[in-house]
């Protein structure tokens, strides 16, 4: 009896000390729905994932959809690297604490991390939590979400505290759960690009032209190595394109989930079906074979001309 209270004891402390950066405990990795237009009215159509019928069952990861509503989608909107310009995006809410109508939790979207506190109503049917989000970012709003009793889906809307360019947006969860794997393998898709209408409303840094040429061209390298699972030789990587070495690299930060910032890039990782963005940090848990493969890829990704030339490129 000593030990099982000893064990729960240390379950608690565990469970309370978790920041944004760690991984759910729970090593269930699910295949992602698809994502949903951005004028989708709220339903149950999406495909069931984990039921909730207890309070404690909220706690967790929730992985989902941030869908602009439609009369913003053919908004101007100049994508500064940080602002969640685009119609649809996955977004992680983690719920830590529940206790008694008080949540405290964090969202994580566009690797951007925003604390959240809110409060929850229960009823004979049905969940409402209302979740706003704190701190010093202009782009910080409040989550109105709600789920039925034994339903698996947690939906509603988020509107923005500040007059932003897109200020409201449809939300749709299912809750997931995380485990590190540097065994996980990319699954091939196809034709993956950014859609030219959404894409013809945004002006965007000039650097996002090679990351979408690189994002686009989708190349076999990232199906064929693993860097999170092998160590890295100059023979393996010295002929591969700049384009190539960088979407190499950001492999292993995918397999970590962390929530990448750049658009190209989302585009790109968010088609994997077990990605779950749960971080902001990069550098978070990286292993030391990935350290090493990352400071290889780096080294000849600054001296690309170098190489290029020296290789006959």
């Amino acid at each position: 009896m000593n030990r099982l209270f000893l064990g729960c004891m240390i379950c608690t402390i565990l469970t309370s000390s978790c920041t944004k950066l760690i991984k759910n405990e729970d090593a269930l990795i699910e295949n992602e729905t698809q994502s949903n237009t951005a004028n989708v009215q709220l339903d149950r159509f999406a495909s069931k994932g984990i039921c909730i019928s207890t309070i404690s069952e909220l706690q967790g990861l929730w992985v989902g959809s941030f869908n602009a509503n439609s009369e913003y989608l053919t908004k101007k909107i100049v994508d500064k690297g940080k602002t969640a310009w685009h119609t649809e995006q996955k977004i992680t809410i983690v719920i830590d604490s529940i206790q008694g109508s008080k949540i405290n939790g964090y969202s994580i979207i566009a690797g951007n991390t925003k604390k959240l506190i809110g409060s929850l109503q229960e009823d004979a049917n049905t969940f409402v939590l209302q979740l706003t989000e704190v701190g010093r970012d202009f782009d910080k709003g409040i989550f109105t979400l709600t789920i039925a009793k034994s339903d698996s889906l947690l939906q509603g809307n988020w509107t923005a505290g500040n007059t932003i360019d897109i200020p409201m947006r449809n939300c749709r969860f299912t809750k997931k759960s995380f485990s590190y794997s540097p065994e996980i393998s990319f699954v091939q898709i196809k034709d993956i690009k950014e859609d030219n209408t959404i894409k013809s409303t945004v002006s965007y840094p000039s650097e996002y032209d090679e990351w979408y040429g690189a994002v686009e061209s989708n190349y076999d390298i990232v199906y064929k190595v693993n860097p999170s699972s092998t160590l890295l030789s100059e023979t393996d990587v010295e002929g591969l394109t700049k384009s190539e070495l960088m979407l190499l690299r950001n492999t292993i930060f995918a397999r970590h989930g962390y929530a990448f910032k750049k658009r190209p890039l989302r585009i790109y990782y968010e088609k994997q079906p077990w990605y779950v963005p749960v971080s902001s940090n990069p550098k978070a848990g990286l292993t030391t074979i990935e350290q090493q493969n990352i400071a290889l890829i780096v080294r000849y990704e600054n001296n690309f001309g170098q190489y290029d030339a020296e290789y006959g490129r």
